[in-house]
């Protein structure tokens, strides 16, 4: 079963810590480029994996990823 951002922001919510291995799996499935062109942003082909400074790479990037998307639910 594949967890997703959503999943893992839940999990933190509620107390719950996860694992290394856990946070790379959504991480590597929320960061892939699914389009069939290039990415334009950072040239990441179908289902490969977009730059980390990419503007369509995963929040899960940066390191206050949690606080950020708190923010941003509150607007």
């Amino acid at each position: 079963m594949q967890l997703t951002l959503n999943d893992l922001v839940f999990l933190k919510t509620i107390g719950v810590s996860t694992d290394v291995d856990l946070f790379v799996q959504v991480l590597e499935s929320e960061n892939t480029h699914r389009n069939f062109a290039p990415c334009n942003g950072c040239g990441a082909k179908t289902f490969g994996q977009h730059h980390p400074s990419c503007a369509w790479a995963s929040i899960l990037w940066e390191k206050n990823w949690f606080e950020t998307i708190q923010a941003r639910e509150q607007r």
